[in-house]
């Protein structure tokens, strides 16, 4: 597994995913917090809030928070209300 070092904080969600999927696997790609942040639209600390209860898939890799867009993508789809159009935590 590589994981590749890049400055989330001070990137677009664009820029982020245009540089990981130059330099990875896109469905095997690892978001950074941050990243990962802006990919939902939510607060950071709301991340760590929902990896606390263990609501989102997450990884740690050397104690730091990782977050595969592949496993991202099907707890989202988990979580949407076909019938509204909109996402929602239980």
């Amino acid at each position: 597994m590589k994981i590749y070092q890049h400055n989330d904080d001070n990137c677009s969600l664009q820029e982020c995913i245009t540089y990981n999927s130059l330099h990875s696997n896109y469905l095997n790609m690892y978001f950074k917090i941050q990243t990962l942040s802006k990919y939902l639209d939510v607060s950071v600390s709301t991340i760590y809030k929902w990896t606390a209860k263990n609501e989102i898939p997450f990884s740690k890799i050397r104690g730091a928070l990782r977050f595969k867009k592949d496993e991202i993508d099907l707890w989202l789809e988990k979580y949407h209300y076909k019938d509204k159009g909109h996402y929602g935590l239980k």
